[in-house]
């Protein structure tokens, strides 16, 4: 493969006010701003930066992933949607803890994790995604809320819209079917490409998916020292490069969500020493390229890589 010669990406997440402690078993409220910056030949700049209105103190403000259509960006906080940059926003009462907005066969669907389905963003239709799931029949966006597969992305495929499912490690279709394995640890994002689709896993494995055959090849992302890279999380892929978020570790009385690290935290209060940041990464040896740092652009926390032009 060639690069196609992306100019720029955009990067979606959220501030974080402080550090996270072990005490703190739900991360979100500690997001108090959700941020969307553009990174490229030129350096990083802002581009936005966002509260949902009459959201309470316990509710995280952060962007999630994004999607494009045309010259518009789709971005999605935890409680609602906005169109970039015209600056529209669109609110459901079953938009509980959303992840990733995106245009795709079905219309804009938004991913909505806290609640195990998908919801379409002009009507409000709703798809279930994990076993059991039924469409909210009250205003669930400022309820707390948990799914065990952890809906994560959507996305469309030949004519058809998958929905990527983080803890369960696959993707299933969204009208019905079987699930496609993708990796053995909690997987994000899902980036249609004409050799397939590639997931993030957290253990900063980038998986390219054949939907009808698997798995077909793998790329670790490579760094110097045995520190954990970070929460990989967040890509667009170009060509043979990939733009890849990672987040830096963090304390959590949930080890299970760390098991991947195979006890290399040693019981550290902060888990990580590596930063936030998002890394230009050559497909065909792993190898980072470059990379930039969010923290002091404001960004503690990527969720979410687009490509721009």
């Amino acid at each position: 493969m060639t690069s196609l010669g992306v100019r720029e990406v955009a990067i979606s997440g959220g501030r974080q006010r402080r550090t996270a402690g072990v005490r703190d078993r739900d991360h979100r409220p500690l997001y108090d701003l959700a941020v969307l910056l553009a990174w490229g030949p030129d350096g990083a700049r802002e581009l936005l930066r966002y509260r949902t209105p009459d959201a309470p103190d316990t509710v995280g403000h952060r962007f999630g992933a994004m999607g494009r259509d045309g010259d518009q960006l789709w971005l999605c906080t935890e409680r609602d949607v906005l169109r970039w940059p015209d600056g529209a926003r669109r609110d459901r009462t079953a938009f509980a803890d959303l992840h990733h907005v995106a245009p795709t066969p079905d219309g804009i669907l938004a991913v909505a994790t806290g609640v195990g389905g998908v919801v379409r963003v002009d009507d409000g239709r709703f798809w279930p995604v994990h076993p059991g799931a039924v469409a909210p029949t009250s205003d669930v966006r400022w309820v707390p809320t948990h799914d065990p597969t952890h809906p994560n992305h959507v996305f469309g495929w030949r004519g058809r819209t998958w929905v990527t499912r983080g803890v369960s490690g696959d993707v299933v279709p969204l009208a019905g079917g079987a699930p496609i394995p993708v990796a053995d640890v909690v997987i994000h994002d899902g980036v249609p490409t004409p050799d397939g689709v590639w997931f993030t896993a957290v253990d900063g494995r980038l998986v390219l998916v054949d939907l009808e055959r698997g798995p077909v090849h793998t790329v670790q992302v490579r760094a110097d020292g045995d520190e954990p890279l970070g929460w990989c999380r967040g890509l667009w892929v170009d060509g043979d490069r990939a733009w890849v978020g990672f987040t830096r570790l963090r304390a959590t009385r949930l080890r299970k969500n760390l098991a991947w690290l195979a006890g290399r935290l040693r019981g550290r209060t902060v888990a990580g020493r590596r930063p936030t940041r998002v890394c230009e990464v050559d497909l065909g040896t792993g190898e980072v390229l470059r990379e930039l740092v969010t923290e002091p652009l404001g960004l503690d926390a990527v969720f979410g890589v687009q490509g721009l032009d």
